[in-house]
């Protein structure tokens, strides 16, 4: 009988150990998941802005790249010019 009262005793430890530390585990997950969650704001908000730099950097590439071909035209047109101008 004795042996009975010490093993629902150890029994009845186990499983408050095991429910202890199941709520301790889900408690560890939901900080963790509150960490992640915080992490993720920035890191959003990071490839936004990269996401906006790299629009932007297109943009000027592309106003950069029109603005040489006009100038390159204008060339081409005078040396088109003066090459009509020698051949007279």
């Amino acid at each position: 009988m004795e042996n009975s009262v010490q093993s629902w005793k150890s029994n009845s430890l186990n499983w408050k150990n095991s429910y202890n530390g199941s709520i301790n585990n889900i408690i560890l997950i939901s900080r963790l998941e509150t960490q992640i969650a915080e992490l993720e704001k920035p890191l959003e908000l990071l490839n936004q802005q990269h996401s906006d730099l790299t629009n932007k950097i297109a943009e000027l590439l592309a106003s950069k790249l029109t603005k040489k071909l006009a100038e390159l035209e204008k060339h081409w047109k005078l040396l088109n010019k003066k090459l009509y101008h020698l051949e007279l």
